[in-house]
């Protein structure tokens, strides 16, 4: 069974609030793919940053086949 296990990037506490929110969102996504397809175990890396997209209010990528960051607007930025 695959696994996904999240790496919160948080030493400001900007996304201490969300994190039970990105947590059971991020995990039942996880769970409706791995329903669909077969999934690699995958870490995922949640950070805030500048660089995203002002509409959507983030901006992920997956620099490797196990890895996928996630970066979110915060208002502390």
């Amino acid at each position: 069974m695959s696994s996904m296990k999240l790496h919160f990037l948080d030493a400001r506490g900007a996304l201490t609030d969300l994190h039970d929110w990105l947590h059971q969102c991020l995990t039942e996504t996880y769970q409706k793919a791995a329903g669909l397809m077969p999934l690699q175990p995958l870490d995922v890396v949640v950070q805030t940053g500048k660089r995203i997209i002002p509409e959507k209010g983030h901006l992920g990528y997956a620099p490797l086949l196990s890895q996928c960051h996630l970066a979110l607007i915060s208002s502390a930025n």
